[in-house]
C-alpha cells in the first residue's frame, strides 16, 4: 500500500509540475502579447506625433495681402484706395499684423492709414473673422496735413484656394473713416 501511495504521490507531483509549467508558459505568452501591444501602441503614438510635427512645420504661419478699399473717410465724399497687409498667425484662431491703407477722393482729400491689427477667426485660420484695428490716419486735405488716431473693427470672410492663395471680403467701421468695404488677395507664407 505504501508503494501505491508513493506512486500516487509521484504522479500527483509530476502532474502538478506539468500543470504549473503550462500555466507559467501561458503567463509568459500573455506577458509577451501585452508587451508587443504596448510597443505597437508606442510606435503608433510616435507616428501620430511625428505626423503632427510635420503638419505644424508645413503649416503656413504668415500672410501677405493687397487689395482695394472703398470708404467714407472724407467730409467731401467717398474715397477709393489700396491696401497692403501682413499678418502672423499666433494660434489657430488669432493673428496679429500690420496694414497700410492709402485712399483718395480726387485732389481734395488723400489719406494714409498705417495700423496694427489683431484678428480672431471663428474657425481655425479661415472663414469668418473679426478684427480690431488701431493706428494713425494721416490726412492731406487741400494741402493741409493732419494726424488723427485710428480705431476700428472689421468683419469679413477669408476664402482659401489651395494651400497658398486666399481672398478676403470685408466691411469695416471706425474713426476717422466712418465705414469701408473692400477685397484683399493674398499669399500664405
Amino acid at each position: 500500500m505504501s508503494q501505491m501511495s508513493s506512486r500516487l504521490f509521484v504522479c500527483f507531483l509530476f502532474f502538478s509540475c506539468v500543470l504549473r509549467a503550462f500555466a507559467q508558459q501561458a503567463e509568459a505568452q500573455q506577458a509577451e502579447a501585452q508587451q508587443a501591444e504596448a510597443q505597437q501602441a508606442e510606435a503608433q503614438q510616435a507616428e501620430v506625433q511625428q505626423a503632427a510635427a510635420l503638419q505644424t512645420a508645413s503649416e503656413k504661419k504668415a500672410s501677405f495681402s493687397y487689395g482695394f478699399d472703398f470708404n467714407l473717410n472724407s467730409g467731401n465724399g467717398y474715397a477709393f484706395g489700396a491696401i497692403l497687409g501682413f499678418d502672423i498667425k499666433l494660434s489657430q484662431r488669432v493673428s496679429a499684423g500690420l496694414t497700410v491703407t492709402a485712399g483718395a477722393n480726387g485732389d481734395i482729400n488723400n489719406t494714409v492709414e498705417p495700423s496694427v491689427l489683431i484678428r480672431f477667426y471663428f474657425l481655425e485660420g479661415k472663414g469668418f473673422f473679426a478684427q480690431l484695428d488701431g493706428g494713425v490716419s494721416i490726412i492731406s486735405e487741400s494741402g493741409d496735413i493732419s494726424f488723427n488716431f485710428l480705431a476700428g473693427i472689421r468683419g469679413g470672410y477669408r476664402f482659401h484656394f489651395g494651400s497658398f492663395l486666399f481672398t478676403e471680403a470685408f466691411l469695416r467701421v471706425g474713426y476717422p473713416y466712418l465705414f469701408g468695404t473692400g477685397m484683399l488677395f493674398g499669399y500664405r507664407l
